[in-house]
């Protein structure tokens, strides 16, 4: 299960990293085009939500955060890839300053 939640998270593919990006510019756009408002009408009813003193709290909100917070850890688990490759081709650093520049990156 490990396996497959690191691969979704640091896919090593180009074409699987583009796959990714397509995917989530097509879903931006269909948001922008208004096509996700059907989901939203049907996911904010009453029946599907509850309030938290002045909170209201609806599946469409909790599924936006969840996709929100996906793509905020997938796009750090991408940038912290390329910053260990671009920094373990430093020849001149020992390997252990490179293990610390990484770890505080």
């Amino acid at each position: 299960m490990k396996n497959i939640w690191l691969s979704i998270l640091k896919p090593k593919g180009s074409s699987a990293k583009w796959l990714i990006f397509l995917l989530l510019e097509s879903i931006l756009a269909m948001s922008a085009m208004g096509y996700l408002d059907i989901i939203k009408q049907y996911t904010d009813t009453p029946a599907l939500s509850f309030e938290i003193g002045n909170y209201r709290i609806n599946v469409y909100s909790v599924l936006k955060i969840v996709l929100i917070i996906g793509f905020i850890f997938w796009s750090a688990a991408i940038a912290s890839h390329i910053a260990e490759n671009r920094i373990g081709k430093f020849s001149w650093l020992r390997a252990a300053n490179r293990a610390l520049i990484l770890k505080a990156i």
